[in-house]
């Protein structure tokens, strides 16, 4: 490599820059305590950790072009979050991770689900450098625009206890080369792991239901369970026909969507019948469920006690 080739590439890595309204972002959330990366001088990634949620308060976000990547470190709640005539309800534990990149207002508001502090971080990268990396992954005749995030949810370790280290790092004073590298990872890590630019889906054949897709369908499920989910909204986001998607779905994983998609559900509620004080019928309808005794029924069927007796049994 020619001196001035090297010369360029550096220029190139350290004139990536967060956008100013991610730094704007700190001040809408509504918590009582934020520590943030700007405090010790980072320039290459911004870390807001948000703790004493001010509960029920509701604020919208500021937009920004940069990716952001929200993770719970502590407690259970839920997010509620709507926009353009579209709400949601999603329910976040140590571990929740979700991706956004929209250039859509949202307005959110926390509901706390048990007693204790919650504890959340938000992580905002420059855009470039979600941009570099997925050109790196960019398969040739691929588009070459950035891919965009809507808060899709998931549990995504890797990213939990990279956080935690970035918390950890914080702390201590750790110099921006240590933010630099951790944001280069995150942008690689995002688009390899959603798969978006690996492979080639863009011509959604009929018929056919790549590994791609079946994430996604799956990524919708865990994001919306909830919600009152239709199997066209799911053969929408697997880009098959309806009359195909149950079969090539059962095909893939063994079971039908609507089968998996109650599997989540139930886990959700085991999770919260364990872990809060919710009143069953609450529980059943976070979880999606619109009949109490249909939930206590399929609870029962899925862990051998209905929801009273097991909440019971891990008290």
């Amino acid at each position: 490599m020619r001196p001035s080739e090297s010369g360029d590439r550096m220029v190139r890595r350290t004139t990536l820059e967060l956008s100013q309204s991610s730094y704007e972002c700190k001040n809408v959330i509504p918590s009582e305590k934020c520590v943030s990366s700007r405090d010790i001088g980072w320039k290459s990634l911004l870390v807001d950790v948000h703790s004493s949620l001010r509960w029920h308060t509701a604020y919208s976000g500021v937009i920004t072009p940069d990716p952001r990547i929200g993770v719970s470190l502590s407690g259970n709640y839920i997010t509620h979050y709507h926009s353009r005539g579209f709400s949601q309800n999603d329910i976040f534990r140590p571990g929740t991770t979700t991706v956004l990149r929209s250039e859509e207002t949202r307005r959110f508001r926390f509901t706390p689900l048990a007693g204790g502090d919650s504890q959340f971080a938000l992580i905002y990268f420059p855009l470039d450098e979600l941009a570099s990396a997925a050109d790196h992954f960019r398969r040739p005749g691929q588009n070459t625009s950035v891919p965009f995030y809507n808060q899709a949810k998931t549990h995504d370790h890797m990213i939990y206890e990279v956080t935690r280290a970035l918390v950890a790092a914080m702390e201590v004073g750790a110099p921006d080369i240590y933010a630099q590298s951790v944001s280069a990872w995150l942008a690689t890590h995002v688009v390899f792991t959603t798969g978006s630019l690996l492979r080639s889906d863009d011509d959604r054949r009929s018929g056919d239901l790549s590994d791609a897709r079946l994430r996604r369908v799956i990524d919708y499920m865990s994001a919306n369970f909830g919600e009152q989910i239709t199997l066209e909204q799911l053969a929408q986001e697997a880009g098959v026909t309806k009359y195909h998607f149950t079969r090539l779905f059962r095909r893939k994983v063994g079971v039908s969507p609507i089968r998996y998609l109650s599997q989540i559900r139930l886990e959700a509620a085991r999770d919260l019948l364990i872990t809060t004080n919710l009143r069953i019928r609450d529980v059943a309808r976070v979880c999606g469920f619109t009949a109490p005794s249909h939930f206590s029924t399929a609870f029962a069927a899925r862990y051998g006690k209905p929801p009273d007796k097991f909440r019971e049994a891990h008290a």
